[in-house]
């Protein structure tokens, strides 16, 4: 008799199951939320990178000689105007401070396998490593070849920023609005990694700015591969899944919002 109850308690397969959108909730975040923030950033673009870059000088101009750093614009969207960005002063590598990277890399390159054991963490190093193990290589034989500067970086960094700033709602948005909360959690969690982005977006640039500057071009790969849009990428899903995890208990109980 007990088996045949607890029988009559099984649910369908975890399988194939999956959430039923709420419609409303989608169109409020679209509408009053990500489709307004993008806008900013289309309209208002030249704006933002006016005040990233006249953050990025205030912060750096001390460390450098007077009248060193300047700011310029160069065309992103004809139809909606220039972006603005940091012009400052590059720092080659010697030889010597090529070779002691590349040592230096490769010894931790070694030691990796055994020192990291978290196997996501460690194929992350592994690749910052290696390119950086080429961009070393590339500065030993063939530097004269290598097509940027600083200023050159700053310019493709602040237009990265404004398609990151532009993306950055729709591609957390459209996730969470799909999830069984109400609007205000959808637009306070799109809201927050905007702002998130937007911050970390000026940090990055002046910690980037100040390497490429004062230490040595030849970070340059690593900070763009290993730390450019790729990190932007992961905070947002960490982001998500910390969301998705605070309401996976009520998900759960509630056999309302699966369908199957």
């Amino acid at each position: 008799m007990d088996n045949e109850n607890i029988k009559k308690q099984i649910q369908y397969s975890r399988m194939y199951r999956h959430i039923e959108p709420n419609k409303r909730n989608m169109l409020l975040s679209g509408f009053l939320c990500i489709v307004p923030l993008c806008l900013i950033v289309l309209f208002y673009y030249p704006q933002i990178t006016m005040f990233i870059s006249n953050i990025a000088m205030y912060i750096l101009e001390p460390i450098f000689p007077p009248n060193t750093l300047t700011i310029e614009s160069s065309i992103f969207l004809k139809w909606f105007g220039p972006v603005y960005y940091l012009t400052l002063p590059s720092r080659f590598p010697s030889i010597w401070f090529i070779w002691i990277n590349l040592l230096i890399t490769l010894i931790a390159l070694f030691l990796l396998s055994f020192a990291v054991k978290t196997r996501p963490l460690t194929i992350f190093l592994s690749i910052s490593l290696w390119v950086h193990v080429c961009s070393a290589i590339f500065f030993t034989f063939i530097p004269q070849f290598f097509p940027y500067d600083a200023t050159i970086y700053s310019d493709l960094y602040i237009k990265q920023q404004v398609g990151i700033y532009f993306f950055v709602p729709i591609i957390i948005g459209v996730p969470v609005a799909l999830l069984p909360i109400n609007f205000l959690k959808s637009w306070a969690t799109i809201i927050f990694c905007s702002l998130y982005a937007f911050v970390f977006g000026i940090v990055r640039y002046v910690t980037f700015m100040f390497i490429l500057s004062k230490i040595s071009l030849i970070y340059m790969a690593s900070l763009f591969f290993s730390f450019g849009p790729f990190i932007d990428f992961l905070y947002l899903v960490c982001i998500y899944s910390l969301v998705a995890r605070n309401i996976s208990g009520n998900i759960n109980r509630d056999e309302k919002v699966w369908r199957w």
